[in-house]
């Protein structure tokens, strides 16, 4: 990832039957294990010139099926078995420790190192508690380095604008939760996905037809020298697939279906999948002769998806507290705590404690995050008023305590991330309202149409100064709606803007929700996250034309079956 680059992927999900069962009521062997050496190891650091004020291990296991096929065909499958170490150690105090921000460039501001290691995933005891130990060390030796580094740093260098701690103290929690693993057979789902992609065997316009598939079981133990112990579980299924043509003008099309659950008695049936392929093959035909949108800036519709990106790209990344910690981040929203950011109908909450919305599930659910804190709704905007922001253990000037946010992959660093987004409106209006308000500000401001963003693939942003601090969302289904009321479709375009503005612009918000399961890109690695969002009404809104490629479409023909191949003869 580039410095300050963040990225959502949208995605899909699937589920296995069979369940494996271990409940845990007492302390688990492998949080005494991991407590007994934690409790040695701070023992002995009290004696050194430097001691430790605070150590976490965490222990993350990642049971793993995953499936990739094309076109009918199995390209890649596997099942991975594995557990990872992390160690988070700091020396000094809360106030300042070896975490302290650099500031002096972008490169010494991050320069933190993750300490992970692979541990066997039979979790012996001596194996277990060698690795340990030697993290814990090397741990501690670059601890020591980076307090002495920020401690010159911080003589030398401008005042720091932050003031506040570079660790918070937290609750102490203790909770064992039930491991329930559902058994995960490779050769049932290599022959399921296969199915997925068969339907596009035949269609010549389609040059890349994918579905990627993971079941996993994801276990995670996590203890510091606070006191708390969690042991922590969850499941997942996700299927993404995705479709890409190319018409001659060279400007790829691509349309997705994605696909989450965690029950396995949810997941689509076959037919459902292939009734959802056809209808995509529907789409890229349309879209194939559908007109490239052109440069615009004027009133527009974004539907419930489209709206959903917009907020985890505009909004979310600039309220992760943690990043404006960064001396180079531009920190948008920092100063505006108590002061109207956005249409004072619109509600933001984050919510990691819901496990689903008006019947859809979300992906963005956890009960404690990676520092192990409580997962809680954040309100981060209340009727248009900025309230607060996604809070780690790592705080913001005005804040004492974590939120619950503190997320990352193993092998990463923590930091404050989004959750399960959720825009909430006073006042909302039905589909033709919106379209009525649509068309007035097309004629108030004598424009020959307005836009309706019907469905997007993702979009990513930029926070640091280094660059503009802009974001790009990418829809796929655009309509120009006139004031007689006529919806043509178009593509090519992208969606830019900058945050502030943007959001100034906001007129009204629609009914009925849209979720989207994804995975979130960032600093602290791939973060499982959802938006809930209504469509929305922007006065105003600026697009460009997509990039295009000069590669013309495929010549050849498709491959058949061999049977095909024969019925037909040879061309």
């Amino acid at each position: 990832m580039e410095l300050n680059v963040i990225k959502i992927i949208l995605f899909t999900s699937l589920l296995l039957p069979g369940i494996l069962s271990t409940t845990a009521k007492a302390e688990p062997v492998l949080i005494k294990t991991m407590s007994n050496e934690l409790d040695k190891f701070m023992s002995l650091t009290q004696s050194q010139d430097l001691p430790a004020y605070y150590t976490s291990y965490e222990i993350t296991e990642v049971e793993q099926v995953s499936v990739t096929s094309s076109f009918g065909s199995l390209l890649d499958s596997n099942y991975k078995n594995s557990a990872h170490l992390d160690v988070d150690l700091r020396v000094g105090n809360y106030q300042f420790d070896n975490t302290h921000p650099l500031r002096k460039n972008s490169l010494a501001t991050d320069r933190r190192i993750a300490f992970t290691s692979v541990v066997p995933v039979s979790f012996e005891a001596e194996p277990l508690k060698n690795r340990i130990w030697f993290l814990t060390e090397q741990a501690y030796r670059k601890a020591k380095e980076d307090y002495l580094t920020a401690k010159a740093n911080d003589k030398i260098q401008a005042a720091a604008e932050d003031k506040s701690a570079d660790f918070s103290k937290a609750p102490v929690e203790v909770k064992y939760e039930a491991i329930k693993k559902d058994r995960l057979d490779l050769e049932y789902w290599k022959k399921r996905i296969k199915a997925v992609t068969k339907p596009f065997k035949s269609q010549a316009e389609i040059y890349k037809a994918d579905a990627n598939f993971t079941a996993l079981n994801e276990a995670r133990w996590f203890v510091n020298s606070e006191g708390t112990k969690v042991q922590h579980f969850q499941k997942s299924y996700y299927l993404s697939l995705i479709v890409v043509s190319r018409p001659e003008d060279g400007m790829e099309i691509p349309r997705h279906r994605t696909y989450f659950t965690r029950d396995v008695n949810k997941f689509p049936s076959r037919q459902e999948l292939v009734a959802d392929a056809e209808e995509m093959i529907k789409e890229i035909s349309e879209l194939k002769n559908a007109p490239i949108l052109n440069a615009y800036s004027g009133p527009a519709i974004f539907s419930g998806k489209a709206s959903g990106v917009l907020f985890h790209e505009v909004l979310g990344h600039r309220l992760e507290s943690q990043r404006m910690k960064n001396a180079e981040d531009t920190k948008t929203f920092k100063h505006k705590l108590n002061k109207n950011v956005v249409n004072k109908n619109i509600s933001v909450v984050f919510d990691p404690t819901l496990k689903s919305l008006e019947g859809k599930e979300l992906n963005g659910h956890y009960r404690f995050d990676n520092q192990g804190v409580k997962a809680q709704p954040v309100t981060v905007i209340d009727k248009g008023i900025l309230k607060s922001f996604l809070l780690s253990r790592t705080l913001v000037n005005g804040f004492k305590k974590s939120n619950g946010h503190g997320r990352k992959t193993y092998g990463r660093n923590v930091t404050s991330r989004q959750s399960n987004l959720i825009v909430k409106t006073e006042e909302s209006f039905t589909e033709s309202q919106l379209e009525k308000m649509l068309i007035a500000e097309v004629k108030r401001k004598k424009l020959d149409y307005g836009l309706i963003f019907d469905d997007v693939v993702g979009g990513y942003t930029y926070t640091g100064w280094g660059r503009t601090n802009s974001f790009n969302v990418s829809p796929i289904r655009v309509y120009k709606l006139y004031p007689d009321g006529r919806k043509v479709l178009h593509r090519g375009v992208d969606i830019i803007g900058t945050p502030l503005a943007t959001f100034d612009e906001i007129l009204a918000a629609g009914e009925e929700y849209d979720v989207i399961n994804g995975i979130c890109y960032a600093e602290s690695g791939r973060v499982p996250s959802s938006l809930a969002s209504p469509p929305i009404l922007l006065s105003k809104i600026e697009v460009q034309r997509q990039a295009k490629s000069f590669t013309r479409p495929p010549i050849l023909e498709p491959v058949l079956d061999d049977k095909e191949y024969t019925q037909q003869g040879a061309r």
